[in-house]
């Protein structure tokens, strides 16, 4: 893309594109990396905004809702360890994900396979996982 400016006209190589690419990576990256340490993140979270806290005086019910995931989590970690099997393969799966997208980034054209993938593929089977979820909960006799 050029500007114009005469002789001092310049190209500019940084795509949008590219940025928003970026971010999508970076979000992957983070949300996959934190799901491996959840009980320690939980019993984290609940020092700096549980009961008890600066934060927790500002806002109570939040509060006490933060105190009660780490005992939740804690206790199905000691009864239930294979449940967390599942969270290990959700944070594997968005590591390899993110770096599925790396190709994208270094080469749009060769590898838009991989972004059409993400949008025609993931997205509708997102769609359809909201409809079952729900579908399950009208069941069950919870509404979501």
């Amino acid at each position: 893309m050029s500007y114009a400016g005469g002789e001092g006209a310049r190209e500019s190589t940084e795509d949008p594109h590219q940025s928003w690419l970026s971010l999508f990576i970076l979000a992957l990256l983070v949300s996959g990396v934190t799901a491996f340490p959840l009980v320690w993140e939980v019993t984290t979270l609940q020092a700096w905004l549980g009961s008890g806290s600066t934060a927790g005086t500002t806002w109570p019910e939040l509060a006490r809702w933060i105190s009660t995931v780490p005992a939740g989590l804690t206790d199905a970690q000691a009864q239930y360890p294979f449940l967390f099997y599942g969270t290990d393969w959700l944070a594997s799966a968005h590591i390899v994900i993110a770096s599925a997208f790396w190709g994208p980034l270094r080469d749009p054209i060769r590898n838009v396979w991989v972004v059409e993938f993400g949008v025609f593929g993931i997205i509708p089977l997102w769609l359809v996982r909201c409809d079952i979820t729900r579908l399950i909960a009208q069941t069950a006799g919870r509404a979501p």
